[in-house]
């Protein structure tokens, strides 16, 4: 099943996720504002986490997450992608600085 459309019917032939009106371009532009992947699925029920995946994948983009179920689905799963870079942050506690 391909995740991602182009239909001149459907937002002007932009491409799409397959079966919504929601837009590679639009999808791309909040990540890259600081949304997150799961913010993004939330408020678009219809939105799949590999749909995301698919998105940077069809702009040849990478990923970058803090999202650690998000990592583990991409390579578990072995999902087509460019790149994913999955960042994980410890707090130091009790030192300088």
């Amino acid at each position: 099943m391909n995740l991602i459309e182009s239909r001149p019917d459907v937002m002007m032939g932009k491409p799409v996720v397959a079966g919504t009106r929601i837009t590679v371009e639009g999808i791309l532009n909040r990540l890259a504002a600081g949304e997150t992947i799961e913010g993004i699925v939330e408020e678009h029920p219809r939105l799949t986490r590999e749909a995301v995946l698919a998105t940077a994948n069809f702009h040849a983009a990478m990923l970058v997450t803090e999202d650690k179920d998000f990592g583990e689905l991409v390579f578990r799963r072995s999902l087509v992608h460019q790149g994913v870079i999955l960042l994980r942050f410890r707090i130091a506690r009790g030192g300088k600085g």
